[in-house]
């Protein structure tokens, strides 16, 4: 469901913000697998996107790509 995907991707950011990024990124791709709009895939790849700067650059890459994919438009991607 829809709630699925956002409670997924809340979680991941509370994970996130709790310094736990192995979990956050399971969050994450957990969210992805049930996200259904291209607003909810832009937000959780933008989001691994910075998970990964600084450790995986190739995955942030891709997950930046992906999120402009899903939103072109946004500038802070």
């Amino acid at each position: 469901s829809k709630y699925l995907s956002r409670d997924q991707h809340n979680l991941g950011n509370s994970i996130y913000r709790q310094n736990q990024q192995g979990e956050a990124q399971i969050k994450y791709i957990q969210a992805l697998e049930v996200a259904k709009t291209k607003e909810e895939k832009h937000r959780i790849y933008h989001n691994l996107g910075t998970l990964y700067v600084g450790k995986k650059y190739d995955l942030a890459a891709d997950a930046y790509k992906n999120a402009l994919r899903n939103n072109p438009k946004d500038e802070e991607t």
